[in-house]
């Protein structure tokens, strides 16, 4: 839990430092990351089961 609580002080710090354009560049970078595997995800789902897909 300490591990965890030092570097949450040390994002916050850094992130206090940063201009707001590169901590959204950043966010965007980070998110490209999340969304992928999520897309995949739902590929896959959507080729296995398409009937949870119809509207």
């Amino acid at each position: 839990m300490l591990g965890y609580q030092l570097f949450a002080v040390r994002v916050i710090f850094l992130g206090s430092l940063m201009s707001d354009s590169l901590i959204w560049n950043i966010m965007d970078t980070v998110l490209t990351f999340v969304a992928i595997p999520n897309l995949i995800g739902v590929l896959i789902l959507a080729y296995r089961k398409p009937e949870w897909f119809n509207i």
